[in-house]
């Protein structure tokens, strides 16, 4: 596979190309990890990483061991916010654990409709992004799955997620209400990632 040329900025122009960048760089980052050495990379024609030197002019992604990946596209380029607000998830290791957490609320400040139906709360863009997060969490093979339940299989947690072998789901569950609160209280202490 080889980068393309022309510089990597004029490569990934649509979403479609950014989300395969994204998702290319969450996939990478166990492997490179336990490379333990800085690398650089462009996009291939297939739009998958290939390496290149630092000083290519084609490279878009820069991974650093200890601190993860930075984003090498120019602040003004179209997909660079779209990339950018993805590309922390994508470092999440073994060694250099992160926690997401998504929450869904409405603006009168409810998670739910009166009938307990929570898919409906928030708009289309913020199912697409929750999928997206799915997404990462998938293409990243040291990546955990939580969900404190009930969940409605198929909506909210597809059944190959709620019973992947890196699912804690059933764990959380048992744990309830204790780690729920545990989380929220760690967060709103500024206390960071909860180990």
């Amino acid at each position: 596979m080889q980068p393309r040329t022309g510089g990597a900025a004029g490569v990934v122009v649509g979403a479609d190309a950014a989300w395969s960048l994204v998702l290319a760089a969450a996939g990478a980052s166990g492997t490179i990890t336990a490379a333990a050495r800085p690398a650089t990379f462009s996009v291939g024609d297939d739009l998958r990483l290939a390496p290149v030197r630092s000083d290519d002019p084609s490279a878009l992604l820069a991974w650093h061991p200890g601190r993860g990946w930075t984003l090498l596209l120019p602040p003004d380029h179209p997909q660079h916010a779209f990339i950018d607000l993805y590309l922390p998830i994508c470092g999440a290791t073994s060694t250099n654990p992160i926690t997401v957490g998504h929450l869904g609320q409405s603006l009168d400040g409810f998670i739910a409709t009166r009938a307990g139906d929570s898919q409906f709360v928030t708009g289309p863009e913020n199912i697409v992004h929750l999928h997206r997060l799915r997404a990462l969490s998938d293409a990243n093979p040291e990546a955990v799955i939580c969900h404190p339940g009930p969940m409605n299989r198929g909506l909210e947690i597809s059944a190959d997620a709620a019973d992947a072998a890196q699912s804690l789901v059933l764990d959380q569950v048992s744990a309830g209400v204790a780690v729920r609160m545990s989380v929220l209280y760690h967060l709103l202490a500024g206390e960071g990632a909860v180990a």
